[in-house]
């Protein structure tokens, strides 16, 4: 993809804001299970786990050199994307015609993704958005860190296990706080710090009407290993940083 040109005009992208570290996850009316007042505790956790789990590969992935962002050559994305703007600044913070490796200090991208993800036990329709700002790029940098915000919907979130299947739609908001990642991904692929937080409210409704709703909060950190740690209420799951395919990416600790 070629670079795309600075825009003057801050944070244009077409989504709704960001700004508190919120989510909400609205499930759906479920006639594969019964029950939701005496199973919804049970399988909510292990459940968000995985939808968080999918969530952040896509966030690393976002943060790497794609030729979109940094005219430099990376992986292509899995996601498409649906709109995005770039407005990259100096070290002055005056806005710059285009990214320049030496004089870029600092850039605010802005992108919407869509997706249909298939993993083992999971299934969903994806939407997605991020607002991102990326600093320490001023010279001849040797890592970059990620802040921001962003939101999405799961619609048609199906999970299946041996405990039976769950249907669910999703929505959710998340926070990137000072994500580090490496220049040389060669010598160093993994976010070396920081965490993604996601707030999320969860309404699970069955058959006969009963809705039950509860909430979770996920914490993901990065400590510079392809295994990253997340938290769902304190419960401990790992992510798998080097999934791929259809490969479900995180499982309890």
């Amino acid at each position: 993809m070629d670079l795309l040109p600075a825009r003057p005009t801050r944070w244009a992208l077409h989504l709704p804001r960001v700004v508190v570290v919120s989510a909400a996850f609205a499930l759906a009316a479920c006639s594969e299970s019964t029950g939701p007042v005496a199973n919804l505790d049970a399988d909510l956790n292990e459940d968000v786990a995985v939808v968080a789990a999918d969530g952040a590969l896509a966030d690393v992935e976002a943060m790497t050199t794609p030729a979109f962002v940094f005219g430099t050559a990376g992986p292509q994305p899995v996601e498409s994307v649906r709109d995005r703007t770039i407005t990259w600044f100096n070290e002055a913070g005056a806005v710059m015609p285009r990214y320049d490796a030496l004089l870029t200090a600092s850039g605010e991208l802005e992108a919407s993704f869509s997706r249909s993800v298939t993993r083992e036990g999971w299934t969903a329709s994806l939407e997605r958005s991020r607002s991102l700002t990326v600093t320490g790029l001023l010279g001849a940098e040797t890592q970059r860190t990620w802040n921001g915000t962003g939101a999405g919907e799961a619609s048609g979130s199906r999970h299946v296990d041996g405990k039976g299947t769950r249907s669910y739609e999703m929505s959710y908001t998340s926070t990137f706080a000072n994500v580090v990642r490496a220049v040389d991904r060669t010598a160093q692929p993994w976010p070396l710090s920081g965490t993604i937080t996601r707030m999320i409210e969860a309404t699970r409704t069955d058959a006969e009407g009963t809705a039950v709703t509860r909430t979770r909060t996920t914490v993901l950190t990065f400590n510079g290993t392809q295994m990253a740690t997340l938290t769902v209420d304190g419960e401990v799951f790992e992510v798998d940083l080097a999934t791929r395919g259809d490969r479900k990416p995180v499982r309890k600790r």
